[in-house]
């Protein structure tokens, strides 16, 4: 009975705390200097965004790749993240038109770059999942912002000449352990009821 009552909560709790939105940014977005924006689904202070690169670069050019989460608010904040051709990348934090480099990394094709909002931090990890590569290039960055929008575009108009960025944004993991701490006592009380029935059952059924 106990196991049942625990399920059920979970199943229901697991339901009121997921939302997701994804979307493919096609590679002629990136061959613009003026920004492409797709609103999200809701704004986020609390989200776990993973960005995978799938683009195929202009090789005559040396070019970057940019996708931003910003906030909507007048005065524009948010978080840049630069793919270049050679694999490097580069994380900027947007202050209005002020933009100051905060971070470095490396990017591969196909492999995570997860960004996690939790607490008016920003975490930004390479290689996700990918044990061998997998590095945190920024940790806990202040940012007291939402994530409102997603916008792309490129450093030049001829960045890209095929493929896409595959942008996945989840409100789930991000939230969960704060959420599972705030649930915990209802949580608790529910395993003792359940126990409690169970107890009874049985020894109702010795009566």
């Amino acid at each position: 009975m106990e196991v049942a009552i625990l399920t059920l909560f979970i199943a229901c709790f697991s339901a009121s705390v997921y939302a997701s939105y994804s979307t493919s940014i096609i590679y002629s977005k990136f061959n613009s200097i003026s920004w492409y924006t797709e609103t999200l689904d809701r704004n986020y202070t609390s989200v776990t965004i993973d960005i995978i690169p799938h683009l195929t670069f202009n090789q005559t050019e040396t070019p970057a790749a940019k996708v931003a989460f910003m906030n909507e608010t007048t005065t524009v904040k948010g978080i840049i993240v630069l793919f270049y051709k050679d694999n490097t990348e580069k994380v900027y934090l947007a202050d209005g038109v002020t933009e100051v480099q905060i971070a470095t990394g490396t990017w591969t094709a196909g492999n995570i770059t997860r960004i996690v909002l939790g607490s008016q931090k920003v975490t930004i990890t390479d290689h996700y999942g990918v044990e061998a590569s997998e590095a945190t290039i920024l940790d806990g960055f202040s940012f007291d912002q939402e994530f409102a929008n997603v916008r792309a575009k490129g450093a030049t108009a001829f960045t890209a000449t095929d493929g896409y960025m595959q942008v996945d944004v989840d409100a789930g993991t991000a939230g969960m352990s704060s959420s599972i701490t705030e649930w915990m006592p209802t949580l608790i009380e529910l395993m003792m009821l359940g126990m409690a029935i169970g107890l009874i059952s049985k020894l109702g059924g010795k009566w």
